[in-house]
């Protein structure tokens, strides 16, 4: 009986509520602003991520809420039902219910499944997400944080998306006694719903959404709305760039101390950042309008960012070399002298350091030490150097026997 109560809930939450979709129909889509759209469920009730700090390429993530709670702590001490309680209404930031999960440690003594010496990050659910084609997506954006403190965002990036069709029933819409019951079961969350990871995705050929370019410049209407027929397609998300854009500036400048050192050698980070995409109330209109704003919550910050590809295809492969060859030409050429001035290419400045601070000069005890690593880099670049100038000079030194010319190269001359 309950179960049809539920499945009758659903239905209409189906009908009441609407994710917004980047390729959806247009009473879905976030672009939409003239249209009064349905409203996105309301948020579920303390839904987490949970992500190994040591772990890389998906591994590692959990979905945890109060039905589910229990498997990450450990459930052999007599106050259990305590810890658990206490865990819940800490957590519990809706007054949807505050009552405790009930737990006997005698039936159900287990012990977690974290790890006791690793670290982990905990992070609310982004709520409600924007969806791709009724999947759950990402945004994987390419930005360079300099020593001088600028901070850049390329326009190119690339939308991961899950392999299967994103659905949540929270148990909002069902009674307050039907989510404090005893007799609630862990709810059992499918990673292929919720994990973005391309690299964890790709296996599986039939459902793999394949890697999505996007374009963080170009702007979308409910007109000129993305189809996406193909993964080379850019999926226009500029509407989302302001949100990310003030991200990075952020965090230019709360990490603008640790880098100041690497002005000596003109030093630079190059990051990956994962953005999870969505929307909020537009503060601008009352309440009874649907408008909302789209935003970009930060998940995580990758350096460097991996520039391998799930595909090795042609068009994915061309966005990572789109993305380093403007790195060169914006930064490392015009510091080693080789260009005369930067070339900005797809690169956009967020955030640009006070005159005052740029200026500064730093005393000789404020230069950075040199790390281990950073030695031991610098003898391998060296003997590198050496043997590429030896080979460079076997190759293209002077060969009588062949004119002038290498024997690679009259190869090489023959083909064309």
């Amino acid at each position: 009986m309950r179960s049809e109560r539920t499945t009758s809930k659903t239905k209409q939450m189906q009908q009441q509520y609407q994710f917004e979709d980047l390729v959806g129909a247009p009473s879905s889509s976030p672009f939409n602003n003239g249209a009064l759209l349905p409203p996105p469920p309301p948020s579920p009730n303390n839904l987490w991520v949970i992500k190994d700090a040591m772990s890389n390429g998906a591994g590692g993530v959990w979905i945890l809420d109060q039905s589910n709670v229990g498997e990450f702590l450990d459930t052999g001490c007599s106050d259990t039902a305590t810890t658990i309680s206490t865990a819940i209404k800490a957590t519990n930031k809706t007054t949807f219910t505050t009552s405790s999960t009930k737990v006997s440690p005698a039936a159900t003594t287990t012990t977690s499944i974290l790890h006791p010496t690793h670290r982990y990050i905990a992070q609310q659910y982004a709520w409600p997400p924007t969806l791709y084609h009724g999947k759950k997506c990402h945004v994987r954006v390419y930005g360079v944080i300099t020593s001088s403190g600028e901070a850049f965002v390329h326009k190119r990036a690339f939308l991961h998306v899950a392999n299967e069709e994103f659905e949540y029933c929270s148990g909002v819409g069902e009674e307050k006694e039907d989510m404090s019951s005893s007799s609630q079961q862990p709810r059992k969350f499918e990673p292929s719903m919720h994990i973005t990871n391309c690299c964890a995705n790709s296996h599986d050929a039939d459902k793999f959404s394949g890697e999505i370019c996007a374009d963080l410049e170009k702007t979308c209407s409910p007109s000129t709305q993305p189809s996406a027929s193909t993964s080379s397609d850019a999926v226009p998300l500029g509407e989302y760039f302001p949100s990310i854009a003030a991200s990075v500036s952020t965090l230019a400048q709360r990490s603008a101390s640790f880098l100041k050192g690497g002005r000596a050698n003109n030093g630079f980070e190059y990051l990956g950042f994962d953005f999870v995409i969505s929307s909020v109330p537009d503060p601008c209109v009352n309440q009874a309008s649907s408008k909302r704003i789209p935003v970009a919550y930060l998940l995580e910050v990758n350096a460097p960012p991996s520039q391998d590809t799930a595909t090795g295809l042609p068009h994915a492969e061309a966005l990572h070399d789109e993305v380093i060859s403007d790195l060169l030409r914006m930064w490392v050429l015009p510091k080693l002298g080789i260009v005369p001035r930067r070339q900005l290419g797809g690169w956009k400045c967020v955030y640009t350091p006070p005159v005052e601070e740029e200026g500064e000069a730093l005393s000789s005890n404020e230069w950075a030490v040199p790390s281990k690593a950073a030695i031991l880099n610098r003898i391998r670049w060296a003997m590198f150097e050496k043997t590429a100038a030896k080979e460079y000079e076997s190759v293209w030194s002077g060969d009588d026997a062949n004119g002038g010319e290498s024997e690679d190269h009259q190869r090489h001359d023959t083909k064309q």
